[in-house]
């Protein structure tokens, strides 16, 4: 057993087919299928089980998929610890962002960060939220912002921010009230991403809750798009004000405040369990703490609809 067949099947089990695979590693398919069926013969065990639709792991394949990440995040460490002992300097991190902040201040960030912290090399990763938190806990990120739910909270993640959502529509269509109960909103049809979306998420809980259905006109994963269907009157949306602000201030879509409750989401910063913490890793988190309280004080609206910040100051 060698670490690059541990990396092998690890990513085989990711992609969930072995071509998929052999390209994301760029390896040929029958030398990636060889070092697998090696490892095979030599646990004495099937790791992977063989369908039409590609590959899963076997009971065995599960168990050393978990010990193989926990395997190869430790060499990752070591090699940084060894680095750091040689006098390197240069220290890498991968970051992920969810689209809403990538889209508001990512590139800020990214300017800022190398302006800031030159001796950090960071790759950026933009995703959805519960996909980044996938990629954590995988090891294929060091850290990432990702909207989660209380219960789904790990001792290494940090709340950064709780943001208000706010109810979206086409100007034509906007209500006249400022303010819509959530009652109210659960009666529009609204378009909405998937099923894990912490939005989503959010608001089949409060449906369920008042017991009011929840009417869904699309289902979306591209926030431009459901921008670009909400303008057209085809359906409501709850987004954040700083995902939509260019467009609200266009006057091609039109915002109203939900109440009774208020919608919002906790924004945390989540990291890898078991990885060791870059030295730069805590001057990265303070310019990112300092970005988003900026933007908060920069916020045109007295009102703070955009974000109710709760930047703290641990880390």
């Amino acid at each position: 057993m060698n670490l690059r067949q541990l990396k092998y099947l690890v990513k085989i089990v990711e992609a969930g087919n072995i071509t998929r695979a052999a390209e994301l590693l760029h390896v040929a398919q029958p030398a990636l299928g060889m070092q697998i069926r090696q490892l095979e013969s030599e646990l004495g065990v099937d790791l992977l089980i063989r369908h039409s639709r590609g590959v899963e792991p076997s009971e065995a394949g599960t168990l050393l998929v978990e010990r193989a990440r926990e395997i190869l995040s430790l060499v990752d460490a070591v090699q940084h610890e060894i680095s750091s002992l040689a006098g390197s300097s240069r220290e890498y991190l991968n970051v992920g962002l969810p689209t809403s902040v990538m889209a508001t201040m990512g590139p800020r960030l990214i300017l800022a960060a190398k302006q800031r912290i030159p001796e950090l090399t960071i790759s950026f990763t933009e995703d959805l939220s519960y996909a980044l938190a996938d990629m954590v806990a995988k090891a294929e990120l060091d850290l990432a912002l990702v909207y989660q739910d209380e219960e789904k909270q790990q001792p290494t993640d940090t709340l950064l921010l709780c943001e208000e959502l706010l109810f979206v529509v086409a100007p034509d269509q906007a209500p006249q009230q400022t303010q819509l109960s959530l009652a109210d909103v659960l009666g529009w049809p609204l378009i909405l991403t998937g099923p894990r979306d912490s939005v989503r998420r959010l608001l089949e809980s409060a449906a369920q809750r008042l017991e009011t259905p929840l009417e869904m006109a699309f289902e979306v994963q591209s926030l431009a798009a459901i921008k670009h269907l909400v303008a057209q009157g085809l359906g409501a949306a709850i987004l954040p004000l700083a995902v939509m602000q260019d467009e609200v201030e266009a006057g091609k879509l039109a915002t109203r405040r939900v109440v009774h409750p208020r919608l919002t989401r906790n924004l945390h910063w989540v990291k890898a369990a078991g990885r060791p913490e870059r030295k730069q890793e805590s001057a990265f988190i303070d310019l990112l703490k300092e970005m988003l309280a900026a933007d908060d004080a920069d916020d045109p609206h007295g009102d703070r609809q955009r974000r109710s910040t709760q930047v703290r100051a641990q880390d």
